[in-house]
């Protein structure tokens, strides 16, 4: 199999990675996948910018914070744009959280 220029190791069916690296038993690296995405002309960052965004509407500060493992500064520069944290917090108990 060719890719990008590299030959790659021909992956069997029961890989459990979802894009397998070069070596075996490991996925492909963050930076290779996004060579790849690029090459295709598929750019992640509007995409991941605008998710980062749309959740900083959603949750407060030091939740956020927390959650990506941001500073707090960060965080909160994120979600002065909006959002009523008094809701949240009382939305909380009603809230169903997947099995995991």
């Amino acid at each position: 199999m060719r890719c990008c220029g590299r030959t790659t190791i021909d992956t069997s069916a029961d890989s459990p990675w979802p894009f397998p690296g070069a070596l075996a038993g490991q996925p492909l690296s963050n930076h290779h996948l996004g060579t790849r995405l690029r090459q295709l002309g598929i750019y992640s960052r509007p995409g991941r910018t605008s998710a980062l965004m749309g959740l900083s509407t959603q949750l407060p500060g030091a939740v956020l914070a927390d959650l990506l493992g941001i500073s707090p500064e960060t965080a909160t520069a994120w979600t002065e744009s909006g959002g009523n944290w008094a809701q949240y917090a009382a939305e909380l108990p009603g809230r169903t959280h997947p099995q995991g």
